[in-house]
């Protein structure tokens, strides 16, 4: 076929593509819905013997604990004659007015955390039915508050500061203008992310479930971790220079305790890869619901339109591969981002420890934009994984090859979502904050430092909401990402599963590509140009 450039065009066929080994009578799916090969087992296999190890290392630490590691107060461990004994100091705390008010008021406290959800809830519902709103509203927030701040410290007489915040205002003003399609583009993005959310109510649920069962495997590995540094026995002060009566000072005279804990020499090994372990079992938990939200958001993508039977069970089949078959992909995928996450803190510390040397500066910088790469690729090749059961190899490959062949050359697009997002969490935060200061202070009023507990009560309600919105934002950024790939998979097969998306996704600025064709039979395909 020929488009009205004169370019020949490749037509759609009805093969299947390669990824295709299930689908509805007369549909082709890129989804693959048969039974999935075990992928990477050797990678699940590392990864439960460093957890059982540093269950069992910290069982050893607990059963081996050192019993008087909290039966000493300071003055203890400062009189010299009890080094040679186990034991450690424990400081004593003072009365806490307000500590106290709190715990009495620990309904308060409660409601505000409880609170959180339901404004969590409200989050998404205003995004689905209101995204406009939403994003005009985030826009037009993030512009009046320097400005308003900026107003009001003109008229304490602060000129210059308040220059300098009009200014960010202005400045704020000019950016959103010049980006004012992609922000209007990126209210057809959050509207399609919702009615995918909307159509599979079931992974909000599924994302609760999932952090309390992390919550409840990190715990006690937390616990252990924290047990181990109780082995271990009180020894000399090994800074002590000399000594007036029953004080130790150092070779300044400034006075030291005494003695001081010495932990026995396994412990900041053990801590060091419980640590770690820990922070792979977070990042596992991370990819586990990547993947189901992939798997649910890809078959409801690929189902044929208006098949509302296509999706059932889409979400327990896709954790069930998760923590079946394709676990050691997972735990693969988690292992690289884990590794990531140590060099990224590494490069900051020596960011911000060497902030004179400029050479130092320039490597640590260089190391963080390689891995926000290695984590955008990552975070794709668990996509992919999860639409087609390979591993994670195959998949991170796979990935890769597509998204140079599909991926978008408007940037913009990627950081606005995320930062609307995060903007409108942050405001919805801090007015829930406030309504719960004010609440607690009505009720705290007439106590001494009732003030002082409300306050409390507002700031941990703030950052209780702003956690709840964390994983919801975490949802919808997922669902923008995996919608995306499910279209790049449509155009490498010249299809159009879903038209009402692609039109959004096509106002994207791309590399070229074939334009859209009409089949004789009325369906819409890309061409791929042919050279003459």
């Amino acid at each position: 076929q020929t488009n009205m450039d004169g370019k020949m065009y490749e037509p759609l066929t009805d093969e299947k593509s390669e990824g295709d080994v299930h689908a509805a009578p007369g549909h082709t799916s890129r989804y693959n819905y048969g039974t999935r090969k075990c992928r990477d087992s050797l990678w699940s296999l590392v990864f439960l013997a460093c957890f059982a190890f540093c269950v069992v290392g910290g069982l050893y630490g607990f059963v081996n604990r050192n019993p008087n590691y909290y039966k000493y107060d300071k003055d203890y461990v400062n009189d010299i004659k009890h080094c040679p004994l186990k034991g450690e100091r424990s400081l004593l705390e003072e009365d806490d007015e307000v500590g106290i008010l709190i715990v009495r008021s620990w309904w308060l406290v409660f409601g505000g955390i409880a609170g959180s959800f339901f404004m969590g809830l409200a989050y998404l519902t205003l995004f689905r039915k209101y995204a406009h709103f939403m994003v005009s509203l985030t826009v037009n927030f993030q512009i009046a508050l320097p400005a308003v701040v900026g107003v009001g410290l003109l008229f304490s007489g602060a000129a210059l500061p308040a220059l300098g915040m009009l200014l960010v205002a202005c400045l704020f003003a000019v950016v959103f203008y010049l980006f004012r399609t992609q922000l209007d583009l990126c209210t057809k993005l959050l509207a399609v992310t919702s009615t995918a959310l909307k159509d599979n109510p079931g992974m909000i649920l599924f994302v609760v479930l999932l952090k309390l069962a992390l919550l409840l495997i990190s715990i006690p590995l937390l616990v252990l971790l924290a047990v181990s540094f109780q082995n271990g026995a009180l020894v000399h002060n090994p800074a002590i220079a000399k000594f007036k009566g029953s004080e130790c000072l150092d070779s300044n005279g400034a006075e030291l305790t005494c003695c001081i804990f010495e932990n026995d020499s396994w412990v900041l090994p053990y801590v060091a890869l419980s640590a770690f372990v820990l922070l792979w079992t977070l990042k596992l938990g991370f990819e586990i619901r990547l993947f189901t939200i992939t798997g649910c958001v890809s078959q409801w993508y690929f189902a044929p339109y208006g098949d509302m039977q296509a999706t059932k069970g889409s979400l327990v089949c896709s954790f069930r591969q998760a923590v079946g078959p394709q676990f050691g992909s997972l735990c693969l995928g988690s292992l690289v981002l884990t590794v990531v996450q140590v060099i990224q803190q590494l490069a900051e510390q020596v960011k911000n420890g060497n902030s004179g040397n400029f050479i130092s500066y320039l490597i640590s910088s260089f190391a963080s934009c390689v891995m926000e790469i290695v984590k955008f690729f990552t975070r794709f090749a668990t996509v992919r994984l999860a639409i087609t059961g390979e591993s994670f190899y195959t998949a991170a490959h796979e990935a890769y090859d597509m998204l140079t062949r599909n991926l978008m050359s408007a940037y913009s697009v990627w950081w606005i979502p995320p930062m609307v997002l995060r903007m409108a969490a942050f405001v919805t935060s801090a007015l829930w904050g406030i309504l719960c200061f004010f609440i607690s202070w009505g009720v705290l009023a007439p106590e001494k430092e009732g003030m002082s507990a409300a306050a409390i009560v507002g700031i941990v309600s703030f950052i209780s909401s702003m956690v709840v919105l964390a994983f919801f934002i975490t949802i919808m950024i997922n669902i923008v990402e995996v919608v995306y790939f499910c279209y790049a998979m449509d155009k490498d097969a010249c299809a159009v599963t879903h038209p009402e998306i692609h039109e959004v996704y096509m106002l994207i600025p791309q590399k070229n590509e074939g334009a859209a064709v009409e089949q004789p039979g009325g369906n819409v395909s890309y061409g791929v140009p042919q050279a003459f």
